[in-house]
Formats: structure tokens, sequence, C-alpha cells
């Protein structure tokens, strides 16, 4: 008798374990922070979808950031940063120009940087990136300062929000 009632208490719970999983995923749609409606607002229809899977898509993620930018697919390209980069639509066009100003721009390696401050939301990866600036820029300090014909050494920040890896920084340095 006792073995039937643990038998059934178990097979209720994993019932009830089972329809919650289904509830989340076909059911009312859970409540939303306010970063997950800003991710998913700044999304585009066809924007690339950033998730971890591996470290091989992540770096992945960043070739196609830079694809993007190479294709003038600007608006893409900014949904695959962190909207904490743009707050505004002002913030917005100033990337939209600096990415505008390469004429061509590719990642050429990317390679895991200091691996021992990497958590599960935040990873730095050491990227060289080939650019070459449209003419007339090389002059200008904004929007192409830093930026060389050439190869370039760039870090790149990846940021885990709501499960999805997003551009957090692109730096001269660590």
């Amino acid at each position: 008798m006792q073995k039937n009632f643990i038998l059934v208490a178990t097979l209720l719970l994993a019932v009830l374990i089972i329809s919650g999983c289904q509830n989340k995923k076909n059911g009312k749609p859970e409540s939303k922070s306010k970063a997950d409606s800003q991710i998913e607002n700044n999304l585009p229809t066809d924007a690339p979808k950033i998730k971890e899977v591996t470290p091989l898509q992540k770096e992945d993620n960043i070739s196609s950031f830079f694809k993007l930018i190479n294709e003038k697919r600007i608006p893409e390209a900014i949904a695959m940063m962190n909207p904490a980069l743009y707050p505004d639509e002002s913030s917005k066009q100033e990337y939209a120009v600096q990415f505008n100003a390469f004429e061509f721009v590719e990642a050429k390696s990317i390679e895991p940087f200091d691996k021992n401050s990497w958590t599960n939301d935040s990873q730095l990866y050491k990227v060289i990136i080939n650019a070459k600036m449209k003419p007339g820029c090389e002059s200008a300090p904004i929007p192409c300062f830093g930026w060389e014909n050439g190869d370039n050494v760039r870090f790149i920040s990846l940021e885990k929000i709501n499960n999805v890896w997003l551009i957090s920084a692109v730096a001269t340095g660590p």
C-alpha cells in the first residue's frame, strides 16, 4: 500500500513538473523585464539571433557582427549590441555613422582572451579586424578615430542578457 502511494505521488509530481514546463513554453507569456522588452524591440525580425550554444558560435557572432557592418546592414549589426550602448536614438545614429565609415571590415581572427576572468554572463575575445575606411575619413577624428586601414586589434566583450549573447564593448585594450 505504501509503495503504491509513493508511486502515485511520484507520478503526480512528474505530471505537475511536465505540465509546468509545457505552460512555460506554450502557456501564458511570462512577465518580461524592461531589458527583455528593450532587446526584443530593438531586434529587426530578420536580425541574427545570438544564443549560447558553443564557444565557436560566440566567435561566429562576432564574425557576423562585422559581416553585417561590411554589408551595410547597420540596423541588424546594432541589434547585435547590448541596448545599454545606445540608450536613445541619437546614440544609435552615432553608431550608424561610425559603421557606415567603413569601406570594408572583416574579423580575420578571433580568440578567447583572459579566460580566467570569464563569467557565465561575460566573455572577452581578442579580434584582428581588417578594415578600410572610406576616403576622406582618415583625417576626421570621428567616426574614424582609432581605426587604421589594414589590421586593427580590438577586444570584444560579449555579455549574456536573458540568454542572448550581445556585443557589449569593442575596445582597443582589455
